[in-house]
C-alpha cells in the first residue's frame, strides 16, 4: 500500500447506495455484480457489453446483453456503477492530484 493511503478512510469511495453490490475495475472496462447478475461497462463510453447470470452461467460462457432480459434492471445497474466510478475519479483526483 502507498504510503500516502496507509491510515486513511477509503470510505467515500462507496457513498452511492450500493445495495450489496461488488464493483471492479481492470484496463477499459468495469464490472458491478448484484446478487446472481455481473454486468460489465467499457470506460470510455459506459456501454454495457456483457451481463451474466453467475447461478445458471459460472463459467461467463453465455453473454446475455442482447437478451430479452430486463433492461431496467441492465439500466439500474449501471447507472450504480458508473457512479461507483466516478467517485472513484474523484476520490483519486481530490487525494493524489
Amino acid at each position: 500500500m502507498p504510503d500516502d493511503m496507509k491510515n486513511r478512510s477509503r470510505v467515500n469511495l462507496f457513498e452511492a447506495e450500493t445495495d450489496d453490490c461488488a464493483f471492479s475495475s481492470l484496463n477499459d472496462w468495469c464490472m458491478i455484480r448484484s446478487g446472481t447478475i455481473k454486468l460489465t461497462l467499457k470506460l470510455e463510453d459506459n456501454s454495457p457489453i456483457f451481463l451474466f447470470d453467475l447461478v445458471s452461467d459460472p463459467y461467463e460462457e453465455n453473454n446475455l446483453i442482447a437478451s430479452d432480459f430486463e433492461k431496467e434492471v441492465i439500466q439500474q445497474l449501471a447507472a450504480k456503477l458508473i457512479s461507483w466510478k466516478e467517485n472513484c475519479i474523484a476520490y483519486h483526483d481530490k487525494n493524489f492530484a
